[in-house]
């Protein structure tokens, strides 16, 4: 049994706007493929987990959490949480495959993963709701 890294995290699911236990209570190890270490714990979600993190989704958007918003302030937030992805990608890390170059650890900079597609996706929805609606202001 290999020693934890100190970026071993156990995690909870995030749902309505906070940390939860999954309802069955059990738990799935993540491991590097490249070192078969373990670098993370996840709720094994069961179909009630799935059920409350959609109920609460429904919630937020009927009860006007997101949909009371103007448009421009839902635009301005999308494009935030794209500069906060981008930002904060020099200075994480990403598990590699076995067959990626990677560090002796296993790891490799995000620089190099897949993180810049939901930034991409994210600031491209939100040009297209400027191109065909406008920037409207709050």
């Amino acid at each position: 049994m290999s020693p934890q890294k100190s970026f071993m995290k156990t995690w909870k699911n995030w749902v309505d706007g906070k940390w939860v236990e999954g309802a069955g209570g059990q738990l799935t190890a993540i491991e590097n493929p490249a070192t078969g270490e373990k670098i993370a714990e996840v709720p094994n979600s069961t179909p009630a987990d799935v059920d409350r993190a959609v109920e609460a989704a429904k919630r937020a958007f009927y009860d006007g959490r997101w949909t009371g918003l103007m448009r421009g302030e839902r635009q301005r937030m999308l494009w935030r949480l794209g500069e906060l992805v981008e930002q904060k990608a020099p200075s994480t890390t990403c598990v590699s495959s076995p067959r990626a170059p990677a560090t002796p650890s296993g790891m490799k900079p995000a620089s190099t993963c897949r993180i810049t597609l939901p930034i991409s996706a994210a600031n491209q929805w939100v040009w297209w709701v400027r191109s065909r609606l406008g920037t409207i202001h709050s």
